[in-house]
Parts: C-alpha cells; structure tokens; sequence
C-alpha cells in the first residue's frame, strides 16, 4: 500500500495580535545562508536548494503501509531509456475494474499516473496488465507479485492508497500508479485542446476554495500535465484551502480559510512541517526567501483615520459616509526570522498608513468583511493588499485592490518609489505611472523577466489579473494583462537626489498582452507566466460555478482548460510551476496526508 510520510518535525512560529512579539518555538534545520544578487530581473523570493532526496529504505511506516523498498535509480518514466541506451520496458496494457470506476486519464504506456475516484474504506479491484516484448510486468503495490509477461490479479486497496503497476527488463524498472481518491475529493475536469498546441511541461498547485460538507476535507493538490492529481493533502480544519504555492524548491505552503489558522509550509523530503500564524488574520500572501525568512501581510485594526469625503458602498444598496476617528483595516507586511527572538522574530516591517491617505489614495473601497470593532461597528478596507512579489534587490512590488493600484517598495529606506495605477496620492514623494487600459480590483501583480530597476528609474513588463470587479464598461470581463511599464526617478546623480522624484512626464504603463475571460471576477484570481512562456490564468470567483483555470500560448490560443465538475467554488490562485520545483517519486509517496 502506499507510503504516508512519517511524522517528521514541526516547526511552529507564534506571535499574537500585538505582532511585535513573536516568538520562535523552533527552527526547521538546513535554513540556507542568505544570498542576494543585483540587478533587476525578479527572483521570486526562491533559493537554490537542490535537495530532492527520497528515502525509500525501510519497508513500513508508523501506520502499518507498505513502502516501495526499490532504489530509485533504477526506475524510469515511461518512454526514455534503459541504462543500456535501449528503449525502457513499458506496459503496454494496463486496466483497473470495479464497482464502475473508470481510470482516469485512458490508459497509455507513455503516461505513468492515473487515478480512481473510490469508495470510503477498503476498494476491491481486478488489475489486468501486459509488458512490452522482452519485459515483464509485475504488481508493486499493494502486494508484490511475480514478474510475468502478462497478468492479471485481484487486489484491496483503501482510499487515499495507491495500486503500483510496474514493468521490468533487467534491473530497469517503469512504474505506473493508480491513486485511489478519498470520495469526497472534487471532480476535476481536464480539458486539452491539442490543436492550438501544447503545455510545456509542469505541475499545477490548486487549493478546494468552498464549504466541504460535514465530516468531509477541503484539499491542496498538484496536477501534473494529464490532470492527475501526484500530491494532495486533506485539511480538515476551515472550509478551503488558499493559496497553494511552491516557493522554494521541494516545499509546499498553503493556508486552511477561513482564518486565523496557521500557513502550513511542508518541505516533502525530509518530511518537515513549519506553522506561520497569522493574526490579524490574512491569507493573501506568503513569501519564502533565500535567507530562511518569512514576508507575509497582516491587517490590524487602526482608529483614530480621517476618512473624510470617502464613501462606502452598502450592501443593501445605501452608502456609508465616513469621517473623523473612524476605524480602518490596514495592510502592515512583516518580515519574520524564525531563527530570531530579537523584537519577537520582526526582522523588518512597513505600514501602508504611514505611506498613503487612505482617504485620497482609495478608490474603492469597502467594509471589512475579515475583522469588526469589539461593539461590532464596522471597519473599513481602504487598501486591501493582495499580493507581493520580491525582485532581486530584495524590494518589493505589492498590490492593493481597494486602490485599484501597484506600487513598488525601496525596502531599505521604505520609501514607496512608485505607483502605478489607481489615485496620483501619496504622502511619499513617487512618481505616477498612469495605465493605459487600466485595471480594476486587480490582483497577483508579478514583475517579468526583463524588469529592471535602479535608484535612477526602472524598465519592464509587469503583470497583473484583472479582475474587473467594478467595470461599467458592456463586455467587460476578467483578463490576465501585461503591461510594459516605464519609470524615470532621480536626476540621474548620486546620494540625496538619487531616487527624487523627476515628475511623471516620461512615466507609462502600457498594455502589450492580455487574454479576456467571459465574466468579471468578484475576488481572488491569478495569471503566471514562466520563464518557458508558459501562461496560467486562474480566474478567481468569476460566478461561472467550477471554473478553476486556463492555460495559453502567448498568441493567446487556448491550451488547456481545468474546472471542478460537481460544480463547487474555484481556488484562490492556479500556480504552475517547473518539474524541477518538486519531486515525482517523493509526492507520490507523500500524498493523501494527514
């Protein structure tokens, strides 16, 4: 049967609402020293771990499953070579029956993961397989059988188990796996359009972003290339899972929603489990960097604003008009060092209303829907951060949605450089960029390669999902952009006038890319491009019930298409990310947990 990971460390990193008081109850080992590089092409916040290591040497874990004790040197994917340069053996037929399940993808020597959607508790099948000339075939898991050139068995199989099918020449090894779904795991819809051509290769991280019913998980998982999900994890706290992510090479972090519950960042091997909490809750964004550190947003309660002039839009239709000592959600990123006990773990930290009026800066904003005052008296959401990303000198571009704008953080001084989009306000002196074909209630702002910045202005394409929550213009709908923006800071001199402002005559945002959806989307959403070209598009809540995402060529042609066939909410965000991100051997044997 298939393997559950042992239970490795946990490193929980706690701080209450006051923040500044964090504290490290322990520290996950094999932090990487901090590296920084110069420049400007955007790193992402990733480190160069290479350790993807499996072990595989004992023969049960802690719960009574089987574990594959075969080196993983000898196995292959189907389709490449033997060590001796010839073809690898394959199975050329391979079929799994019972109580009407049907395999999912159909059955191919060249694809090696497939899987059943089963029954709670034990699931009887009848697996019939065939190898190619000159190789065997064999059962692996749940049991082994002997190697034979054709075959056919009956095995038991619990869900959240997998049947392992395997075909052998020699010492070479191809293995097939089948995973036996838990039943209320969401119908997955993949849908290929081979004649617009074909997704480069990678894995898909998705999180169930609804209300399970009771007794039931909400789950993170990672598709790879044919829609099958290699990894997933069930969270039995919260009603969703947000924003799955792979930020450093061989980890997986995700968020249980509704909040307060704790980041989970899982590094798959060796099995480690960090805990980030996160109070004021807000679940928008996480970033690992290079140096072992943590960036993160939180949103306390602030009293005592001048919200004069601003209105807020009621949901029965009226307005609420603000005014003197009223009570705001504000947007605060922290830097935590969870190596650190220092100011509580706080390496460093930046307020959003000490760098903007929220009256003058917001654009659209609305009532908190995350914290209320202790009377139950309504705080506004001015701002809204969403998303951050970090470029290579370690400064940081963030979205605010409720500013309809971008803007670009100097981290050493904190001085907001930039903003492009959304109100010309400020109280730091930045340069304006206007947009052409402006965005609306974006979110998941990302610098692209070819972004460059210094403290004499910056260059480059930025993008952005659009989410075009408050269109009024007839055919507006959600999009994915891309726009080529232009900064010009400073004088082009040295010390104190190095990073002035210049004015905002020569600054622009243009839009070079998009691709429209067919609805506007309320909230969430995504767009990633990889260096490969590849482009993801996760749509967010776009009231269209199932729909999770797209990918596409940078023509636009339509690629590929994945939705939730019972019809239930889509994810937060739709990450693709390489092969190389994560582990094939080490997420198959790690999926289904806890």
């Amino acid at each position: 049967m298939s393997q559950r990971p042992k239970r490795g460390r946990v490193t929980v990193l706690r701080y209450p609402i006051s923040i500044a008081a964090f504290v490290s109850v322990a520290v996950a080992a094999g932090m990487l020293a901090c590296s920084s590089g110069s420049g400007g092409a955007p790193d992402g916040g990733q480190d160069s771990r290479t350790d993807s290591s499996t072990d595989s040497s004992t023969d049960s874990t802690a719960d009574g499953r089987a574990k594959d004790a075969r080196s993983d040197s000898r196995i292959h994917d189907a389709g490449t070579e033997s060590h001796d340069g010839a073809s690898a053996p394959s199975l050329t037929e391979l079929s799994v029956t019972g109580s009407s399940l049907t395999l999912v993808p159909t059955f191919s020597p060249d694809i090696h993961d497939y899987y059943l959607t089963c029954a709670a508790g034990m699931n009887a099948f009848t697996v019939s397989m065939k190898a190619s000339p000159g190789a065997n075939s064999e059962l692996v898991q749940p049991h082994l059988s002997p190697p034979q050139p054709a075959q056919t068995l009956s095995v038991t199989v619990a869900e959240n188990d997998a049947i392992v099918a395997a075909a052998t020449k020699g010492s070479e090894i191809v293995d097939y796996w089948v995973r036996c779904l838990p039943p209320d795991f969401p119908a997955l819809v993949w849908t290929e359009h081979p004649d617009a051509g074909t997704p480069t290769p990678g894995y898909y991280l998705i999180g169930g972003y609804d209300v399970p019913a009771k007794g039931k998980f909400a789950y993170a998982f990672v598709l790879d290339g044919h829609g099958v999900p290699v990894w997933y994890y069930a969270q039995a706290n919260g009603t969703g899972v947000v924003n799955v992510d792979s930020l450093q090479k061989g980890e997986i972090s995700f968020v249980p929603f509704p909040n307060p519950f704790p980041y989970e960042v899982i590094e798959l091997s060796p099995w480690t489990v960090t805990k980030v909490p996160i109070n004021p809750p807000d679940q928008h964004e996480l970033r690992h960097l290079a140096d072992g550190h943590y960036l993160l947003f939180v949103n306390p309660p602030l009293t005592g604003v001048d919200l004069t002039g601003l209105d807020v839009p009621l949901p029965d239709g009226g307005t609420l008009k603000l005014g003197l000592n009223s009570v705001i959600q504000d947007c605060i990123i922290l830097e935590i060092d969870p190596a650190s006990k220092v100011d509580g773990g706080v390496a460093w930290k930046w307020r959003a209303s000490d760098h903007f009026d929220p009256a003058s800066a917001s654009t659209s904003p609305i009532l908190s829907t995350e914290i209320k005052q202790p009377d139950g008296g309504p705080i506004v959401d001015p701002i809204h951060c969403n998303s951050m990303d970090v470029d290579s000198n370690g400064d940081l571009l963030v979205s605010a949605r409720n500013f309809d704008s971008v803007f670009y953080i100097d981290k050493l001084s904190q001085r907001v450089l930039w903003k492009m989009g959304g109100a010309n306000s400020s109280k730091d002196p930045i340069t304006f960029i206007p947009v052409d074909d402006p965005f609306n209630q974006q979110h998941d702002a990302r610098l692209q390669a070819g972004w460059s910045m210094s403290c004499t202005g910056g260059a480059g394409p930025i993008s952005v999902f659009d989410d075009e929550s408050n269109a009024t213009v007839p055919g507006a709908a959600a999009r994915a952009a891309v726009y080529d923006v232009s900064v010009a800071l400073g004088d082009g001199g040295t010390g104190a006038d190095c990073g002035a402002p210049s004015g905002d005559g020569g600054a622009k945002a243009t839009l070079t890319w998009s691709y429209q959806g067919k609805k506007t989307s309320s909230a969430l959403g995504s767009f990633r491009i990889l260096p490969d070209g590849s482009r993801t598009i996760g749509w967010g809540n776009t009231y269209t019930p199932g729909l999770v995402f797209n990918e596409v060529d940078d023509k636009g042609k339509d690629l590929l298409e994945f939705d939730f066939g019972d019809g239930r909410n889509g994810s937060y965000r739709a990450v693709k990310v390489p092969l190389t991100q994560l582990d094939l051997h080490v997420m198959r044997r790690t999926a289904g947990h806890p």
